[in-house]
């Protein structure tokens, strides 16, 4: 039971109203309410601490300091510090776990170790961030609303700093800066943003009646009516924009989209033709192409004779058949319509890609035509808007190692990937020696400075701890172990 009011009080003084009248209707229909089992949470911002308590069945119950609902940890001026820090301590158990079995020179792959921390680790790390992450400070957020608190993205930070050095074989020294490039494992704040905009992604595919969207456009009224916004939520500040799709443009790349479709009408040809689809994927541009093509055929078929629409993608053939995706809804129902207004008339059929089959190739001179038309005005689809989600945290962690890049790393020509990591299926023992390497950091050689004599040979020697050294002629060459 929720109940709102001006003061403290007022509240409790409803919710022991309601819990009397339950009591009530309980006794007049037999049930009995446990009163061991009643929680009681306060929520306000004031200063005043006082917590009126709650009577049940003549007992009182106080109020907690933070509540559970829904594995969502829920404190009095809602700052979710509760709820971070339980579900740290359960993201942490899991990477110990991994350093438990792990070491520098023995233990599982880093490949497999990785794929542990971002399968189990960082979604119970990150549980329920919809509900309490606030998003972070921009140009346009007022000074009074609330966004994510350094203590905060530190207790993060400090939960991934470990999931690296379970994932990789190096010493507690290493730089963290290393450990987030190495691992491939990006920053809290880059992680957090991405999440970020795949909430955004997922609350604009909502349904216009959806309790959610309802929220959204109030939320864009008063954004809209007040020179200071005081929206508390961020992210659902920033959603309510991506429903009127203005602020969805500035996010996105210049990138034609173009409609390629082959109908055949038996036993003559339709006319054909090509345009601009603007912000889409291939997916949307298929099915769209297929339903302009299938109006066109069903308008000069005056025989009502058989249709056939040829295409070469089977994702939109399953979903012409299938209940309509997310993305190119619309399309995907008007073609499912026509074909229930001609029922056995109107048929799909898969054709070979690239096979120098007529109607295909066709097809693909006119996509390429319609893709060199200027860009028109449209809306990005799903698929679409998915991928650049998807894609946006590689650049995101590209731009942050610009930043930071060390200068041993520069000389390597290496860049900061999320995905591209064939080094982390080595040994890890020789992946070690391979990280030592680059970053310059040994345990014994941290030291025992060096320095090479002019015209020596590029030959870098690095110690190691377990008493052997390591040479490494030119990157990339297999390492050699020489006895001191």
């Amino acid at each position: 039971m929720l109940f709102i009011g001006d003061t403290l009080d007022e509240t409790t003084a409803k919710a022991n109203a309601a819990i009397a009248e339950m009591e009530t209707w309980g006794q007049q229909e037999a049930f009995s309410f446990d009163p061991d089992k009643t929680e009681v949470m306060h929520f306000s911002r004031k200063k005043n601490r006082s917590s009126p308590p709650v009577s049940h069945q003549g007992r009182e119950v106080n109020a907690q300091k933070a509540m559970r609902w829904l594995g969502v940890w829920l404190d009095r001026k809602l700052t979710f510090n509760t709820h971070i820090e339980k579900w740290s301590l359960k993201a942490n158990k899991v990477i110990s776990q991994l350093l438990f079995v792990n070491n520098t020179v023995r233990g599982t792959s880093a490949i497999a170790a990785r794929r542990a921390v971002y399968a189990v680790a960082l979604p119970t790390l990150l549980y329920g961030l919809d509900t309490w992450f606030p998003g972070f400070i921009s140009e346009t957020t007022h000074k009074r609303a609330r966004t994510i608190t350094r203590t905060q993205l530190s207790k993060l930070q400090v939960i991934l700093n470990k999931a690296c050095q379970a994932v990789l074989p190096v010493w507690k020294t290493t730089p963290r800066v290393i450990l987030w490039k190495e691992a491939g494992i990006p920053p809290a704040d880059i992680i957090l943003k991405q999440m970020q905009a795949r909430t955004a992604l997922r609350y604009a595919m909502l349904d216009a009646a959806h309790p959610i969207a309802r929220r959204l456009r109030q939320a864009q009224h008063e954004v809209d009516q007040s020179n200071f916004p005081t929206a508390h939520n961020r992210t659902l500040r920033r959603q309510s924009r991506l429903l009127r799709t203005a602020a969805f443009q500035r996010w996105l790349q210049d990138r034609n989209g173009y409609c390629r479709v082959w109908i055949c009408s038996i036993p003559h040809w339709t006319p054909w033709g090509c345009g601009q689809l603007g912000c889409r994927e291939v997916f949307d541009a298929e099915i769209h192409g297929a339903v302009e093509g299938l109006r066109r055929a069903v308008l000069a078929n005056f025989a009502n004779e058989p249709i056939t629409v040829c295409m070469d993608n089977t994702s939109a053939i399953d979903c012409i058949g299938a209940t309509a995706p997310n993305s190119s809804q619309a399309c995907f129902r008007a073609f499912q319509k026509i074909g229930d207004k001609y029922p056995y008339q109107v048929s799909v059929k898969w054709c070979p890609g690239h096979s120098n089959i007529f109607g295909n190739e066709l097809a693909d001179l006119l996509a390429k035509q319609g893709a060199n038309l200027p860009v028109l005005e449209h809306l990005p689809s799903v698929s679409y808007r998915r991928r650049q989600v998807k894609g946006q945290i590689a650049v995101d962690y590209q731009q942050w190692w610009q930043g930071v890049e060390r200068a041993g790393y520069s000389s390597l020509g290496l860049a900061a990937e999320l995905r591209k990591l064939p080094e982390l299926a080595l040994p890890r023992r020789l992946l070690g020696y391979l990280l030592a390497a680059r970053s310059h950091h040994d345990f014994t050689q941290a030291r025992r400075p060096w320095s090479a004599p002019a015209g020596a040979e590029s030959r870098l020697s690095i110690s190691s701890t377990v008493g052997k050294s390591l040479t490494i002629s030119g990157f990339g060459s297999h390492p050699t172990l020489k006895r001191r």
